[in-house]
C-alpha cells in the first residue's frame, strides 16, 4: 500500500464483547433524526439524495477513489489481503472491518465499539456499503444506472425474512417490557448467534448506516485528496 498505517493497539474478540455502553451510543449506532436521514417521508430508502451527497467526481479520479477504499478496506496492517464471505461473518471477520474502516485515516473514533452485541450489525453494514461505494461513483460517472445499482446492492444487507425482522426488533418480555434494544442482541449476550449476516432494517439503513458512510467519506475527503 502507498502509506504506513499507524500504530494502533491490538483489540481482541474477548475486548469487544467485554465492552460495555455508558448509555452513549459508538460512532457505529448513532441515530439520526428524519430530517437528516436518507428516508423518504413515507419510510423508504431515498436513494437520489443518497447519490446526490455521494457527489460527482472525473473519471481520472475514480480510479484513484477505488484503489484507495479498496486498499484500505481489504488489506490488513501488514498488508496482507483479506477475503471472507457475504453471508456469514465470525467475530474476526468484524475485527478486521473495525481496522478496516480506521485504515481510511478517520479521525472520528470507529475503532471505539461501546457495545458490540448492538454494534455488530452496524459495523457489517457499515462496511459492506463502503465497499461499494467506488462502483456506484462508477456507475454514476459514466452513466449509467447507478441507483439501481444501489438498490441491488443496499437490498443484500437488509432484513427481509420473518426471522431477520424479528432479531433486529426489541426484546420484550410477556407483560411487554423490554429486556433488551433487539432480540439479535438479547440472544448473543446468551451466547447465540443470531444474524450471522448482519442484516439491518430499512429504517436503520436510512437513520443509521447510510449517514454513517457519508460523515465517513466526508471525513476522508477532509484528510486525504483522493476524493478533491
Amino acid at each position: 500500500m502507498s502509506e504506513t498505517l499507524p500504530e494502533k493497539s491490538q483489540t481482541t474478540v474477548n475486548d469487544l464483547y467485554e465492552s460495555k455502553s455508558n448509555g452513549t451510543p459508538s460512532a457505529w449506532e448513532i441515530e439520526v433524526s428524519n430530517a437528516d436521514s436518507y428516508l423518504t417521508p413515507s419510510g423508504e430508502l431515498n436513494y437520489t439524495r443518497f447519490l446526490n451527497d455521494l457527489g460527482n467526481y472525473g473519471k481520472e479520479e475514480i480510479f484513484g477513489i477505488t484503489r484507495y477504499m479498496q486498499e484500505r478496506l481489504a488489506f490488513d496492517q501488514n498488508g496482507q489481503r483479506r477475503d471472507f464471505a457475504r453471508t456469514e461473518y465470525s467475530d474476526q471477520d468484524v475485527l478486521f472491518m473495525i481496522d478496516g474502516v480506521q485504515n481510511l485515516y478517520l479521525k472520528d473514533s470507529f475503532d471505539d465499539v461501546k457495545n458490540y452485541v448492538l454494534s455488530r450489525p452496524f459495523i457489517i453494514s457499515t462496511f459492506n456499503v463502503l465497499r461499494l461505494v467506488p462502483s456506484i461513483i462508477l456507475y454514476s460517472t459514466y452513466g449509467q444506472d447507478a441507483e439501481t445499482a444501489l438498490k441491488i446492492g443496499l437490498d443484500q444487507l437488509i432484513a427481509k425474512t420473518d426471522a431477520e425482522v424479528f432479531w433486529r426488533k426489541e426484546a420484550k418480555s410477556k407483560e411487554g417490557s423490554m429486556l433488551y434494544r433487539t432480540n439479535e442482541g438479547f440472544q448473543r449476550i446468551q451466547g447465540s448467534n443470531p444474524n450471522p449476516s448482519g442484516k439491518i432494517t430499512e429504517k436503520e439503513m436510512g437513520k443509521v448506516v447510510l449517514p454513517n458512510v457519508i460523515r465517513i467519506l466526508k471525513a476522508v475527503n477532509q484528510t486525504r485528496t483522493v476524493f478533491k
